[in-house]
């Protein structure tokens, strides 16, 4: 005689499918390696980048926007990588889009 605990349904609050945290994680990890790209990418524009003749603050006004742009994308990869595991929570919620058009700052 075995004791094998019947398999709960969907709604009963159930992990989801690992795929679906493999997928939340990859897609979060794909929008953090953006963001240090921009990041870097700022820093070496201002920091490698020769002085232009007669605009001394040239290579920051093409750096330092980059690198803004790279914080931002980072705190919107993080809060919608937390949004996500949180509807991902339970297999009933799971799977599903949580963005419009694959930004992570848009609702559905």
């Amino acid at each position: 005689m075995t004791s094998e605990q019947p398999r709960g349904s969907a709604d009963e609050g159930t992990e989801p499918d690992p795929r679906f945290t493999f997928a939340n994680e990859r897609t979060f990890l794909a929008w953090s390696r953006t963001a240090l790209a921009l990041v870097v990418a700022g820093l070496g524009v201002v920091q490698l980048l020769p002085p232009f003749p007669g605009v001394p603050w040239g290579r920051h006004v093409l750096g330092v926007p980059l690198i803004v742009f790279g914080a931002v994308v980072a705190v919107a990869a993080y809060s919608e990588w937390v949004r996500s595991s949180g509807r991902c929570g339970t297999a009933s919620r799971c799977p599903g889009r949580s963005c419009r058009n694959g930004w992570p700052w848009s609702s559905p």
